[in-house]
């Protein structure tokens, strides 16, 4: 089956879930009265007792504790092709996260670890964090601000 999600109606008939009206008891909790509602329309459903809600994907997920791709493979459809803007989407990414990691490490840890007390006012409560976790190998330090990181996001788009 190509990509597109399966109808909620038939995956629910699928499961032996009966509905009267668009409406029936939840599978996902206990109860005396019908609140889970199909919407046909828009090919998605919702509980209004436990607020579970979602398309056709979503309700076999947590039906049967499935992570995405194997609820894709229970219900017989191909995952869709990323298109060339995902990609590209994906490679900024990964690219920003490096730039982050290295503001990290080269900018900030070695400015914490000269004055730390200069941090003090910006992040008080991380402090702690920052010296238990030291030893461990990982650290936490304030991010930039909003202007490095817009600049470095239009620097990175720039590129693309």
């Amino acid at each position: 089956m190509p990509y597109g999600k399966p109808d909620i109606i038939q995956i629910l008939q699928r499961e032996g879930i009966t509905l009267i009206n668009n409406v029936t008891k939840c599978v996902f909790h206990d109860e005396k009265t019908a609140s889970l509602r199909v919407y046909p329309g828009n090919n998605s459903y919702y509980c209004f007792g436990c607020k579970a809600g979602g398309d056709s994907i979503d309700f076999i997920m947590r039906l049967h504790n499935l992570p995405y791709k194997q609820a894709l493979n229970y219900l017989h459809v191909k995952p869709p092709t990323l298109i060339r803007r995902d990609i590209r989407i994906r490679e900024l990414t990964i690219e920003f996260n490096a730039w982050w990691k290295e503001y990290f490490e080269q900018i900030l840890i070695p400015e914490w670890d000269a004055n730390p007390a200069a941090f003090e006012g910006v992040c008080t409560p991380k402090l702690v964090l920052y010296q238990k976790a030291k030893s461990d190998g990982w650290v936490y330090v304030p991010p930039p601000t909003m202007d490095e990181m817009w600049d470095r996001l239009f620097e990175i788009a720039k590129k693309g």
